[in-house]
């Protein structure tokens, strides 16, 4: 197949508009419509593809037509429609590798629908007839993505996992898969495994959009197996240490601060973990979850050091101040126990 779509798109406009009644008119329909679709004309070729169905209604090539127009719909949001399109068109196929590419087209319909139920189901009804495909890193991705969405966390990881597997580096996909195992395997307390994921992530992908994501959920998985100072190196790497090049306040890096107080915190170290809340305190502007937190923390800290009534004001300031955080609620419990217990 040529790639010079311009030119190939002029020659086969001519040969269906100057031979309409030929027997390869159908053919020449086709690839005019392929071509619009390899320079991302989508529109034309939506149209192109249905001047296909229109006129060559009995063509051997309508159902691949009709498999290749579904894609394009679900571009532009059609997910109803091409679902309808689909169920009919597969009552008519026979072939079972053509029937195969409708059902992988009517699961990533359902997926784009958020109906990720059925899209689920679908996509591991279609794992063992994948075989060794280009498609089955895909179909165990969006399996993967589809239990993620119904946070059916470990079905999710499994899915990534063998993704992951048969997926090299170089692969489209790859990258997307590795950072999802890596979430998932600390979404599911697999620390240490998770640990060694986004190593892998940020070695192999280190210009990433996604590098930053990978740092925090490694620092994390540090924390989380208990080897606070090794987590605090990694979550300072997501801070601005250099004042000429300051990063822009962004989550990760208020979520790194929270987490050093945290790691300090569990080391005892409580005049180094309040310094680190009340960072986030004042400094985290448009984060008011992570904020209450901080607050809330820095009263855990103060009960910690016998700081009752410090503590009592603190408590109170994260209910005056973010009424409707989930930090609030645990705030009122802890206001309680003091009460309880002055």
């Amino acid at each position: 197949r040529v790639k010079n779509w311009g030119a190939a798109a002029n020659f086969f406009k001519q040969v269906v508009e100057q031979h309409p009644k030929a027997q390869f008119a159908d053919k020449a329909a086709y690839e005019w419509a392929w071509c619009a679709r390899s320079l991302k004309l989508n529109k034309e070729a939506t149209q192109r593809y249905e001047l296909l169905l229109k006129e060559y209604p009995k063509s051997a090539l309508v159902i691949k037509v009709q498999s290749e127009l579904a894609e394009l719909n679900l571009d532009v949001g059609a997910q109803d429609a091409v679902i309808a399109k689909l169920t009919e068109t597969m009552k008519t196929v026979s072939d079972p590798e053509l029937k195969f590419e409708l059902q992988y087209q009517l699961a990533s319909a359902h997926f784009k629908k958020k109906d990720y139920e059925n899209s689920a189901k679908m996509f591991e009804a279609l794992i063992e007839g994948a075989g060794k495909t280009k498609l089955l890193s895909s179909i165990l991705f969006q399996a993967g993505e589809s239990r993620l969405s119904l946070t059916e966390t470990v079905p999710a990881r499994d899915h990534f996992l063998a993704a992951h597997k048969i997926s090299p580096g170089s692969a489209p996909l790859a990258e997307s898969i590795l950072i999802r195992l890596a979430e998932t395997q600390n979404l599911t307390a697999q620390y240490k495994e998770a640990q060694k994921s986004y190593q892998k992530f940020i070695k192999q992908y280190n210009q990433s959009q996604w590098l930053r994501n990978a740092r925090y959920g490694m620092a994390y998985a540090m924390e989380k197996q208990q080897d606070y100072n090794k987590a605090i190196g990694e979550y300072a790497k997501l801070l601005s240490v250099d004042p000429k090049k300051p990063l822009k306040m962004d989550k990760w890096m208020v979520q790194a601060r929270y987490q050093i107080g945290e790691c300090w915190f569990n080391l005892r170290q409580y005049d180094k973990a309040m310094a680190e809340f009340l960072s986030v305190e004042v400094n985290a502007q448009g984060y008011p979850d992570w904020q209450a937190k901080s607050v809330l923390e820095m009263g855990r800290i103060l009960i910690t050091q016998k700081k009752n009534d410090d503590a009592k004001l603190r408590m109170q300031e994260v209910i005056k101040r973010f009424p409707k955080t989930n930090a609030a609620k645990v705030a009122l419990t802890y206001l309680d126990e003091l009460r309880l217990n002055p």
